[in-house]
């Protein structure tokens, strides 16, 4: 073959770091002192008043973290990307495409009880269940908020839906059909 180009040469930046090194370093501020305690309910407490976060946690994890572990499967290659929440070290963290690979794989090996981004997305994924659950409680006209304390400031089923419409799409929907 009379070409020069690099067939499976990956053009994404070598990881610089190891994944501990990032799994340690992306804990969002609001969370890093309940992770490393391994507090989960410090942390169920904490997903209650900040569910945007747990949403972009968890975002992060099935959708970046994920894709890119799948495109280098693939011989693709992705981006890098931008962590957006506060991280104790207020810096801009970025982190490459390989990084991404390896913190993906870092996360999924381990038990996710040794490493901190797979405790806090147990932890964010247990919660989730929870209030799956008790939406389904919900549609079957049980009083959940007697025995669930789940949200904050919640008093009836109504104001637990809309508390669970913050987390899960689609709910405040089907309050008005």
């Amino acid at each position: 073959m009379d070409s020069t180009w690099p067939f499976n040469f990956d053009y994404a930046a070598v990881a610089r770091q190891l994944p501990a090194y990032y799994d340690l370093l992306i804990l969002p501020s609001v969370f890093y002192d309940a992770v490393i305690e391994r507090n989960t309910e410090k942390v169920n407490n904490l997903i209650k008043y900040y569910p945007g976060l747990s949403i972009s946690i968890v975002s992060f994890y099935d959708i970046t973290l994920k894709n890119a572990f799948f495109f280098k499967k693939n011989a693709k290659f992705g981006s890098p990307y931008r962590i957006t929440w506060k991280t104790n070290n207020k810096k801009n963290i970025v982190i490459n495409f390989n990084e991404q690979v390896n913190l993906y794989s870092y996360i999924t090996t381990a038990p996710w009880k040794f490493t901190n981004m797979g405790f806090l997305i147990n932890c964010i994924n247990n919660y989730l269940v929870l209030l799956r659950y008790v939406m389904g409680l919900i549609n079957n006209k049980i009083p959940v908020p007697k025995y669930y304390y789940l949200g904050v400031n919640v008093h009836n089923n109504a104001e637990m839906k809309f508390y669970i419409s913050k987390f899960i799409p689609g709910v405040l929907q089907r309050i008005r059909e």
